[in-house]
């Protein structure tokens, strides 16, 4: 199993309904990836708890059976859409992958 996680944060002036599509698009372009096997996309949870970190705009979590099926969804026309319909509205992005 890989685990792909990425945390997007966006500009202050991006518009709501950008960070929607952001949401959305992480669920409906990405999971369309074949080697996709399980994606989950959401806003941050609100918490008083210091070791909680909830500044991000955008969370998305996608497994994968392997690290090729990663290197494939890297590569695929999905995702390169994925970022073009995007990526103008981020201001920084943090991975996290593990096996």
């Amino acid at each position: 199993m890989f685990v792909h996680t990425v945390y997007f944060w966006v500009h202050a002036d991006t518009p709501a309904a950008a960070v929607e599509q952001l949401v959305n698009d992480c669920q409906t372009l990405l999971s369309g990836v074949p080697t996709v096997r399980h994606v989950w996309a959401g806003k941050p949870v609100g918490s008083a708890r210091p070791v909680v970190d909830s500044s991000y705009a955008v969370g998305v979590t996608l497994v994968f059976d392997d690290a090729a099926g990663h290197d494939v969804y890297q590569d695929h026309e999905l995702h390169k859409e994925f970022i073009a319909r995007n990526k103008q509205h981020w201001s920084r992005i943090q991975v996290y992958d593990f096996q």
